[in-house]
């Protein structure tokens, strides 16, 4: 089986083909290979989570080209922050603090995400303990009981299922608005 290249590795060897083009065309490539620098960056990060290989990675970059791989990486680690994923939440904030040195100008939007998450952690298990409940209750109706129940899986049912799915959704759609927010912020950002 052939061997996989990775994004940059083929940007950097068209960038090698690359005769004489107009200064607009060239600009227009580096910008290009630079988003999909960012993008990759932010990738390797959620994957990784190491603030220091971060670190690392960005000292490559300079003037114009750093600040459009900060801006790809930030708007690719806003894009994969998700619902519930408290974790991801935590790992990305660092990313973002790392990337843009300590600015604290979207902090207050972070912190309102980790409202929200908070929020729906709290509702998403008392929804569980409920459907456990339900569970319970209907296991009992048809007498079975004591150790033959170990746990209730919530997931388990499809009406449970769509009632937690429904939930979900309802939180992307308050914290879509959010992440917008963040992206503004982060584009306002001086590198």
């Amino acid at each position: 089986m052939g061997e996989i290249k990775k994004a940059w590795e083929i940007a950097l060897e068209k960038a090698q083909n690359i005769k004489e083009l107009p200064k607009d065309q060239i600009d227009k490539y580096n910008i290009e290979k630079c988003l999909m620098i960012g993008s990759n960056l932010a990738i390797r990060y959620l994957e990784q989570a190491d603030p220091r290989q971060l670190e690392h990675e960005l000292k490559k970059y300079f003037g114009k080209e750093k600040e459009v791989v900060k801006q790809a990486m930030a708007k690719k680690l806003i894009q994969a922050i998700e619902t519930g994923n408290q974790k991801r939440l935590t790992a990305i904030k660092k990313a973002l603090f790392l990337i843009f040195e300590e600015q604290t100008a979207f902090n207050e939007t972070i912190e309102k995400i980790k409202d929200l998450f908070e929020q729906y952690d709290q509702i998403n298990q008392k929804k569980k303990e409920e459907l456990a409940i339900e569970g319970r209750k209907r296991l009992t109706a048809l007498k079975i009981s004591g150790e033959a129940i170990i746990e209730i899986n919530p997931a388990a049912k499809d009406e449970w299922k769509q009632d937690l799915t429904f939930l979900k959704q309802l939180y992307e759609e308050k914290l879509n608005p959010l992440k917008l927010e963040l992206e503004v912020q982060i584009r306002e950002q001086k590198c």
